[in-house]
């Protein structure tokens, strides 16, 4: 079959424009969704080699997507974005006077030279940011119904989106890696925001179980932002979240940032669930005597507030390993303080 839509794509630059959608509409009912992929691909081969095609396909490829489902889409958009991550930096291979890249999809590309095969990877950003930017999809995304496959799916294309971007950092100011970046920071952007929020705060969770730092603090910063921005706090979403505290807890050590999201998170329904954010103060108190961090005082001070005389327990530690360094920890020997006449009160 592949072989057939490669001869299709071929020829698409002799196809009336007019007939291409509804040709290939039928080529992918009679073949699969699942070549919707390997159409791209083709085509963006094919624009890589004559920039001339490059608006007037673009259009084509996605005028497609709306004929296919949410699930089909996300299969396409992270076959995209796993070829963009798996395809090395330089071209090595030559035969005769192009190179040659085999895809782990089977795929096998043919490049004029650099500059063409980085037109190939930026067509693919290009693509997947215009795919996941349009109304047909964040249509289907904000209606989005649980389903387990196409979460992993839309955890899998924010993942391998933030890991490319993290693989180039070190590149800014090249306009192609500029270029890149910018359009996968829209597909990040454009995905993350059209996600329910309980659905989002799964697809965190798991980007937070990866083993990459640099990916953590990606991460964590769009869970700080999400959350700043939450209005409605759900039943379904609180219970989502507090059942994140465990693993913002493991990533302390190392990540400052989760203090500012701890804080947000026990301003926003701590009171609701003191039992949880109590021992995320008994957690921050631990630290406090080993890594201490504004951040980590922050959120100390703000669980001692909105926790009030349901932090007792976690007092005696508080007075014993702030005193122990009463300059640095002052605010916090403050906010202490602060909260002692609410148990002589009650």
């Amino acid at each position: 079959m592949m072989s057939i839509l490669r001869v299709f794509c071929d020829t698409l630059p002799h196809i009336p424009s007019h007939r291409a959608d509804p040709i290939f509409t039928l080529l992918l009912e009679t073949s699969g969704p699942q070549y919707l992929y390997h159409v791209f691909v083709f085509v963006l081969e094919l624009c890589s080699r004559d920039r001339g095609l490059a608006s007037q396909f673009s259009y084509f490829l996605q005028n497609l997507t709306v004929h296919f489902g949410l699930s089909d889409l996300l299969g396409t958009s992270v076959g995209l974005i796993k070829t963009l991550a798996a395809l090395p930096d330089k071209l090595t291979k030559m035969t005769g006077k192009t190179h040659k890249v085999r895809l782990d999809s089977g795929v096998e590309l043919t490049f004029n030279d650099m500059k063409h095969y980085n037109y190939f990877k930026l067509g693919l950003a290009t693509q997947l940011y215009l795919l996941t930017t349009n109304k047909h999809f964040t249509g289907l995304l904000s209606e989005f119904e649980k389903d387990k496959g196409d979460e992993q799916k839309l955890a899998e294309l924010i993942e391998l989106s933030l890991s490319i971007m993290i693989h180039y950092q070190d590149s800014h100011g090249d306009k192609f890696v500029d270029m890149l970046n910018k359009r996968l920071t829209g597909v990040t952007t454009s995905v993350t925001a059209g996600l329910p929020s309980s659905l989002f705060i799964s697809v965190v969770r798991a980007l937070l179980s990866t083993d990459t730092s640099l990916l953590h603090d990606k991460s964590l910063n769009m869970l700080l932002n999400r959350v700043k921005g939450e209005s409605g706090w759900t039943d379904e979403l609180e219970e989502n979240t507090v059942s994140l505290l465990d693993t913002l807890l493991k990533l302390a050590d190392a990540h400052n940032l989760t203090w500012k999201v701890l804080e947000l998170l026990v301003k926003k329904i701590g009171a609701k669930y003191p039992e949880e954010f109590g021992k995320v103060l008994g957690s921050a108190t631990s630290h406090l005597g080993k890594n201490p961090s504004d951040e980590l005082r922050n959120c100390i001070c703000t669980s001692l507030q909105v926790l009030g005389v349901r932090s007792v327990a976690h007092l005696p530690d508080l007075v014993k390993v702030s005193t122990a360094n009463i300059q640095d920890n002052s605010v916090v020997l403050s906010a202490v303080i602060t909260t002692v006449p609410q148990f002589t009160s009650a």
